[in-house]
C-alpha cells in the first residue's frame, strides 16, 4: 500500500511560553490539552512517552491537521515526521504538535471510554477522537478511537491497522 506525505502550513492558535494551550469545544463537551509544534525534530525533554517501536524506541503521542479534521497518531523522538492512521493508510506529515501534558492508561472494555478520557482531536464533522494505544507488532503504537468505540485506529507499517484490544489516555 502505498504512503502518503503531507505537508501542513497552518499555525497554531494559542502560544503561551512556547506551549500551545489546544482548546476545543467538541459537541458541547470541553477537552483541555496540552500540545506543542515541534521545530526541527526536537521532541521535548518534557513529552509524554506513550509507546514504543519494537526495539524499544519511544513513541510520543502526535497530531496533525488533515481533511478538515486533526487526527492523533505517533511520532518516534527527534523526528521531523509524524504518522496517523487515515483512510485506511499511513498518512506521513511535516507539520504536527506533539502531546506534552500528562496522563494514565485506561484499557478500554466494551467500547466504554471513562469519563476522563482525553480529547486529543477530531473528525472532519466536528466528532471527538480520543488517544489511544495498541500492541501491534511487538511495539505498543499510538493512534485514535471515535467516542465508545470498540475499535481504534492505528497508523503502522502504511496502513491503518484496526483493533478492538486497546488503552485510551485519561486524566
Amino acid at each position: 500500500m502505498k504512503t502518503y506525505y503531507i505537508s501542513l502550513n497552518q499555525r497554531p492558535k494559542i502560544y503561551l511560553q512556547g506551549i500551545l494551550f489546544f482548546v476545543l469545544l467538541v459537541g458541547g463537551m470541553p477537552a483541555y490539552a496540552q500540545w506543542e509544534r515541534v521545530h526541527g525534530g526536537v521532541t521535548p525533554s518534557y513529552a509524554l512517552p506513550a509507546g514504543n517501536e519494537n526495539d524499544g524506541s519511544p513513541l510520543y503521542i502526535a497530531r496533525i491537521r488533515h481533511e478538515g479534521g486533526i487526527h492523533i497518531g505517533k511520532v518516534r523522538a527527534n523526528a521531523r515526521e509524524a504518522f496517523i492512521p487515515y483512510g485506511g493508510k499511513e498518512i506521513i506529515a511535516d507539520n504536527f504538535e506533539i502531546y506534552t501534558g500528562k496522563g494514565r492508561w485506561v484499557t478500554v472494555s466494551g467500547g466504554n471510554f471513562p469519563a476522563n478520557a482525553i480529547v486529543g482531536g477530531y473528525e472532519n464533522d466536528n466528532s471527538p477522537l480520543y488517544i489511544v494505544r495498541a500492541s501491534i507488532g511487538g511495539g505498543l503504537h499510538i493512534g485514535k478511537a471515535r467516542a465508545n468505540a470498540r475499535e481504534a485506529f492505528i497508523p503502522y507499517g502504511g496502513t491503518e491497522e484496526i483493533v478492538s484490544n486497546f488503552q485510551v489516555l485519561t486524566r
